[in-house]
């Protein structure tokens, strides 16, 4: 929450969203030594991202 405050721009609430998706995408590349490895090796890669559900919209992260 503290970095969704500091943000120049963007509502509190839009960025708590985005921070929480940054939070999720860096624990699940640590969740499992079968998912740590294969990021470290290239073999997969975890992106994060958010949905719009009224437009249907998605916005990396």
């Amino acid at each position: 929450m503290e970095v969704a405050e500091k943000a120049a721009s963007g509502s509190l609430l839009a960025n708590a969203c985005a921070e929480n998706v940054r939070l999720q995408v860096a624990l699940l590349k640590q969740a499992s030594t079968i998912i740590s490895k294969s990021y470290a090796d290239k073999k997969i890669d975890i992106v994060g991202a958010l949905y719009n559900l009224p437009t249907g919209e998605v916005t990396p992260v």
